[in-house]
């Protein structure tokens, strides 16, 4: 015992001192005095609702609102996916524990081959996924495009511990021209991409009570990348990254756990960032029927090019159902760390450059409340999020050739984010999905929140005609993106869009689809300059196997 309270009196200690040296993550008031009026632009066909910040979406989740959807023709979990520069690329299909084979063609010249391949066994399985997607059309016309994803996964048991390897490649390939007439090297606007990731995730899961799960994980990332396919111009970064996490269930309701983390990461630009993060987060879960409260700190070492800081980043995440199912109140508070990876950027904007400055480690604040619940197949989420972020990165339209987006550092950001989600789904022909953002940004330094959306809308219609025939409808709303051009504000006002796509069983394994994109041509921007290219549809045939 004495020693128990030696040691708890030193992790007293300890926690002080670091809170001390916190860099504390300045906050401020906000007076909302007038009616919102932020514009961004959108470079890309849209299939979700965008979060400025892809890694920092965590929220309490007693009900998850993703969802199956029943009696279609296959498994499908409807996932929003992330607005994308081509209407008609889809980010992510499903892999599920189906094999097919998909081919398509499209007017826009565009092939889609997708492969997917399952092998279970009792105590091993194996999955292997293959898609390429691409277009070409006169340049003057249409940026070119192409990516190539192949991910290969597996998983062994081996003495009670799941043992799950994986290998994943990517290849891009962008035209920086686009749609821009004030491009006068079209030429020399080629980009290519590639990513290759390696890594595998050891899992040990104990339920009952006084036993102890584990979960480790050690990866290797590498990108590449060069511009119009000059040496001088390649560009490449790597990442290590290991975790390890230890939970404990000490009861029904009490369940701490820690994690101890490392990523070392290496951007090689013309100006070279080597970026660490090394850190341990101990929390402690308490849990009942009405009331689920998460607790932690993470005490975390970074370094910018030899630059060390030390950070105590608290986090509180709370729920309480009000009415069993149907109402839940929630709320966060969480300070977090972000070390910003180009290859990362790259899949939220990929016409972005880099090349003179430093990248730097984004400190985030987040503030969150809100009310979520069930009723029988009706699903709602209502929010209000605020991020105050410190070294946020944005990306401008360089002003003398556009086609290309400049880093920009704001040194103190505050984003504030008012949500809506919706879904319905029954074993009736109709399900719905509604998912809708209204961001309000402050900034310190910058003049505006370059290509950042102010408001953006999804409306999906699920219609099942018959059990072997899914009509799936979804139609897109989005508002102002602000950028300057030369001396000039470029803003777009509020769009609207629609896409519509089919898929029919012919026979038990063999289905035909059609999509249709873009249908009412508005040529959505979110990207300032990189516009959807307008209506264009595709067809082809999946077979099951």
């Amino acid at each position: 015992m004495k020693n128990i309270s030696l040691s708890i009196l030193f992790l007293c200690s300890f926690l002080s001192n670091m809170i001390a040296q916190n860099e504390e993550i300045e906050t401020q008031q906000i007076n909302i005095v007038k009616d919102f009026n932020v514009f961004v632009e959108d470079a890309q066909k849209i299939s979700n609702t965008i979060d400025y910040n892809p890694k920092f979406d965590e929220r309490v989740e007693n009900e998850n609102l993703k969802y199956e959807l029943p009696e279609r023709i296959e498994s499908f979990k409807f996932e929003p996916g992330a607005i994308r520069p081509i209407g008609y690329s889809k980010t992510d299909t499903l892999i599920k524990n189906l094999s097919f084979l998909k081919i398509g063609f499209g007017s826009l010249l565009n092939p889609l081959v997708e492969w997917n391949h399952n092998i279970n066994n009792d105590n091993e399985s194996m999955n292997i996924y293959l898609k390429h997607n691409s277009a070409w059309i006169e340049p003057e016309v249409f940026q070119r495009y192409s990516n190539s994803d192949l991910k290969l996964s597996a998983q062994k048991k081996i003495n009670k511990f799941d043992i799950k390897p994986y290998v994943e490649f990517q290849n891009k390939y962008y035209n920086f021209f686009g749609n821009l007439n004030e491009s006068l090297d079209k030429n020399k606007a080629d980009r290519f991409f590639n990513l290759g990731k390696i890594g595998t995730i050891a899992e040990l899961n104990q339920n009952g009570v006084k036993k102890i799960s584990h979960r480790s994980e050690i990866s290797l990332l590498y990108a590449l990348e060069n511009l119009n396919q000059k040496e001088e111009n390649k560009n490449n970064e790597y990442q290590y990254a290991l975790s390890h996490k230890a939970t404990y269930k000490y009861s029904e309701n009490f369940t701490p756990s820690i994690l101890g983390y490392a990523q070392i990461a290496q951007t090689n630009f013309s100006v070279q960032t080597h970026r660490q993060i090394i850190g341990i987060n101990p929390e402690l879960s308490y849990k009942t029927k009405s009331l689920n409260l998460i607790a932690g700190i993470d005490l975390a070492h970074t370094s910018i090019n030899g630059n060390s800081s030390i950070f105590a980043l608290p986090k509180v995440e709370t729920e309480v159902q009000i009415v069993p199912k149907f109402v839940t109140l929630y709320s966060i508070w969480s300070r977090t760390l972000q070390n910003n990876l180009f290859s990362e950027w790259m899949q939220f904007n990929p016409f972005i450059q880099m090349n003179d400055q430093l990248l730097p480690i984004s400190k985030i604040e987040k503030r969150s409340a809100g009310f979520k619940g069930n009723y029988k197949n009706f699903s709602y989420n209502a929010s209000l999020t605020q991020k105050i972020i410190k070294d946020a990165i944005l990306f401008a339209n360089d002003s003398i050739n556009p086609r290309f987006f400049n880093m920009q550092i704001e040194r103190n950001m505050t984003v504030n984010d008012l949500s809506l989600e919706m879904f319905y789904v029954s074993n009736s022909p109709l399900s719905f999905s509604f998912k809708s953002n209204l961001y309000f940004y402050e900034l310190d330094n910058l003049k505006m929140a370059y290509n950042l959306p102010s408001i953006i809308s999804n409306f999906g219609i699920y219609y099942k005609l018959k059990p072997n025939w899914i009509i799936h409808s979804e139609i897109i709303g989005i508002s102002g993106v602000k950028s300057k051009i030369g001396n000039t504000e470029v803003t777009t006002p509020f769009q609207i869009d629609l896409n519509l796509s089919t898929e029919y069983g012919i026979k038990k394994n063999i289905f035909i689809f059609g999509m249709f994109n873009n249908l009412l041509n508005t040529k959505i921007n979110q990207f300032v300059g990189y516009n959807s290219f307008g209506i264009n549809a595709q067809a082809g045939v999946r077979i099951l196997y």
